[in-house]
């Protein structure tokens, strides 16, 4: 402007005042943010990059970072569909970076521990089938697990916690957890050998007695 020159630069003079720009000492901090290259005889743009500082710092709440990147791919989805880039460059805007980048690790990281979850508490199901021939007592079990599971995710909210990738992994890991005392017990009580059948308390109280030390110095050694 202040050589009164036309802004914006026309579409058929950019290149040529892109190079003269970088030449200058005022382009120094950005050369690297414009790619020229040779093709030929001419010179072409293949990329443009636009550094963009926000006032959202990276310590802001989970919920402002994510909408700031969903006005920002919303902004750019529709400066893509009025502008068509050039065709050295041949695709449209895109945004790079690293918060945006950690909101889709939180957000990958939280469909995997429910995936998780859900694959983990149904495998546990089969297994208990298969080593108690007992569909109940396998529900009953499997049933315990998912109350852990939602009792710990309980706590988190509770404490004011975030899903963030390490409360993830805790949730991921969780039913694996859990599932050992559970298993014990469950086909402790399944095997009732000297015990009547259909006597419960009697073999209730034979599980916990047989195995209720077991199962608590293992909880014992996973908390230590």
């Amino acid at each position: 402007l202040a050589r009164r020159e036309d802004w914006p630069v026309p579409a058929g003079h950019f290149t040529t005042v892109a190079r003269e720009f970088l030449r200058r000492d005022a382009a120094k901090r950005v050369k690297q943010q414009l790619g020229l290259v040779v093709e030929g005889e001419r010179l072409r743009l293949r990329f443009s990059h636009l550094y963009v500082v926000t006032s959202v710092n990276s310590g802001a709440v989970l919920s402002e970072r994510s909408d700031l990147k969903a006005r920002w791919l919303a902004f750019l989805s529709e400066l893509d569909s009025k502008r068509t880039p050039p065709a050295s460059i041949g695709r449209g805007p895109f945004a790079v970076s690293r918060a945006f980048l950690y909101l889709a690790s939180i957000a990958q990281a939280k469909s995997t521990a429910w995936t998780s979850v859900g694959a983990s508490t149904a495998l546990a199901f089969l297994v208990l089938v298969c080593f108690t021939h007992n569909v109940r007592i396998a529900s009953l079990a499997t049933l315990v697990i998912a109350f852990v599971v939602v009792t710990v995710v309980g706590l988190v909210h509770v404490y004011g916690w975030k899903m963030d990738p390490f409360e993830s992994v805790c949730i991921t890991i969780l039913v694996g957890f859990s599932v050992d005392y559970i298993v014990h017990l469950a086909v402790a009580y399944v095997d009732h050998e000297g015990v009547p059948a259909h006597d419960r308390d009697a073999r209730t109280l034979r599980a916990v007695s047989t195995l209720g030390i077991s199962v608590t110095a293992g909880a014992a050694s996973t908390a230590g």
